[in-house]
């Protein structure tokens, strides 16, 4: 098994993963999250950005991928982006995990995954 990890190395989870024979992929987008979320005539855009950070050996075919709630923090394009360089890294029966954030406090708006 194959597992990327959109988030920080826990220990709680290199623990979990350890019991299982697998390859994780750690990538903490969240250190990034002001220069993918930033709204300014910036010279980097999302998908420069995600790129540079998600590069992973050609055949790498990821059967789980952990995004934990990185969804509530990124736009449509960062998501697009996002989307785009992993889809030759995912196979027919790749699985997803996420969170979504119900909150009053949170703008509410519906975005489509794929």
């Amino acid at each position: 098994m194959t597992v990327l990890n959109i988030g920080p190395a826990l220990s709680e989870t290199v623990e979990f993963f350890s019991r299982f024979r697998c390859k994780l992929y750690f990538i903490d987008l969240f250190d990034d999250l002001p220069e993918l979320t930033s709204t300014a005539d910036d010279t980097v855009s999302p998908q420069q950005l995600l790129s540079e950070s998600l590069q992973f050996p050609h055949d790498t075919r990821f059967d789980l991928c952990l995004f934990w709630d990185l969804f509530n923090f990124l736009d449509r394009e960062a998501i697009a982006a996002l989307q785009d360089i992993l889809r030759p890294h995912l196979h027919s029966d790749s699985l997803a995990h996420g969170f979504a954030v119900h909150n009053r406090r949170t703008d509410q708006c519906g975005k489509v995954y794929g």
